[in-house]
């Protein structure tokens, strides 16, 4: 079962993790991502921001709201889908610091978890 979620929406994880505790099995995975085209050298920034906004503050956003219920139940697994895609494409080299982040958010569940909840980083390769 699949619940709409807009990682822009800061309210729109709350209503996800509602609607995964009670229609669900508990199974919820961050598979957000854009991967903007832009280089170092771009002077413009807003690009990289919706990036930040949708790779880094929504996925951080859904496990806040999901915590709570992991912890009510004492047992739980956090997903979150990465990507290896942070290679050079032509004349992009795009710097990916949206996937460390990814790899220090499933750290942080890890490091706070208590008892039962467990959290995995799982990294796709170059994804089109």
């Amino acid at each position: 079962m699949t619940h709409r979620y807009d990682a822009e929406d800061a309210r729109s994880s709350l209503a996800r993790a509602e609607a995964t505790v009670t229609r669900s099995s508990g199974v919820d995975a961050n598979a957000t991502g854009i991967i903007p085209r832009v280089r170092i050298s771009d002077k413009g920034e807003s690009e990289r921001d919706e990036m930040w906004r949708l790779n880094v503050m929504g996925p951080l956003r859904l496990v806040r709201a999901t915590l709570p219920h992991l912890a009510v139940c004492g047992r739980g697994r956090v997903i979150n889908l990465g990507s290896l895609s942070g290679k050079p494409v032509g004349e992009q080299c795009r710097l990916r610091d949206d996937q460390i982040c990814l790899g220090a958010l499933t750290h942080g569940v890890r490091r706070e978890g208590r008892g039962g909840l467990s959290c995995h980083r799982d990294l796709r390769g170059l994804c089109r």
